[in-house]
């Protein structure tokens, strides 16, 4: 059962249902707006009695700022709100396995940002999807600052410079998504060894030479499922 709705009517049927449900309900949140956000933080300085033990057990949080459409990033004037989630939820959330991040322009977020990640002991799971990065090097910073992340997808992210820079070792990982892969991302997990021991595959891609310089750096043996999807023949056409 996971339908959010579903265990939220679970809960009015009896106390014994309630328990149970409430426990399914909070083992994640999701947050889109500044208020939401307020909200939250709020609830963690100061939990109710009653949900304070499910907020010290919750498992994922996704955040989602919504700054992004068709003609571009819209600077917006609550757009760092959501990196500063980060900051505010570092020594609350002791069980937190997954974070989410949709639609977040990390070009302006602070430096803190990108080095908090390693009080989240227990993140295995980070999944970003329509962010962006001023480079290559700023998205090494924020993966590599989670020290037990073992998950990672990178969908529709985009990198504003082409800037490359010295790779920076990062986690070993065992799953990774990569959906329109850039080929600055590619190189770097190529170059590091970052999936040599890749259990879980699920690539896209525009061109076959990047594909090419990421499989060099598989261990096959290792490798159990791939889902594998390139557009074009090569960057040179």
């Amino acid at each position: 059962m996971h339908d959010a709705g579903t265990i939220s009517n679970c809960v009015l049927v009896c106390r014994g249902w309630r328990l149970f449900a409430r426990r399914k309900l909070y083992l994640g949140v999701s947050i889109g707006d500044r208020r939401h956000w307020s909200t939250f933080t709020s609830l963690l300085q100061h939990p109710p009695s009653d949900i304070a033990c499910h907020l010290e057990k919750l498992q994922e949080l996704s955040i989602q700022q919504g700054y992004y459409n068709t003609m571009g990033w819209n600077p917006g004037q609550n757009r760092p709100w959501a990196h500063s989630i980060l900051l505010e939820c570092a020594s609350h959330l002791p069980s937190l396995t997954r974070l989410e991040f949709r639609e977040v322009d990390w070009t302006c977020a602070h430096d803190l940002a990108f080095r908090i990640g390693c009080t989240y002991l227990s993140v295995t799971i980070l999944d970003l999807f329509d962010c962006a990065f001023s480079s290559i090097a700023q998205l090494q910073r924020l993966v590599n600052s989670f020290p037990a992340l073992c998950r990672l997808s990178l969908c529709e992210v985009e990198f504003r410079s082409e800037a490359t820079s010295r790779a920076k070792q990062g986690p070993a990982l065992t799953h990774l998504q990569l959906r329109s892969a850039m080929f600055q991302a590619t190189r770097w997990f190529a170059e590091t060894g970052m999936v040599r021991s890749l259990v879980h595959l699920d690539y896209s891609s525009r061109y076959t030479d990047d594909w090419n310089t990421f499989t060099e750096a598989i261990d096959s043996n290792s490798l159990r499922e791939l889902t594998y999807n390139v557009w074009h023949r090569s960057r040179c056409r």
